[in-house]
């Protein structure tokens, strides 16, 4: 969210969508700052989608014993 190339997290709450910086301390600990409110949306995006599939198999097969 902030363009440093770490993941940040990202959440909804009250109807506002806010974002948790993620800070990488010195000594290489993950931490996550204070939350921070992203102006201008209120929601995710989302997208819904399905999928059929159908299929068939059949074997067919002949077994010749000889003595």
């Amino acid at each position: 969210m902030n363009g440093d190339g770490l993941p940040d997290k990202v959440y909804k709450s009250g109807g506002s969508v806010y974002y948790r910086p993620q800070i990488k301390t010195d000594n290489g600990e993950v931490v996550y700052g204070e939350p921070v409110k992203v102006k201008g949306i209120s929601n995710f995006s989302t997208t819904k989608s399905s999928t059929n599939t159908f299929g068939a198999n059949a074997v067919v097969g002949w077994n010749v014993l000889t003595a």
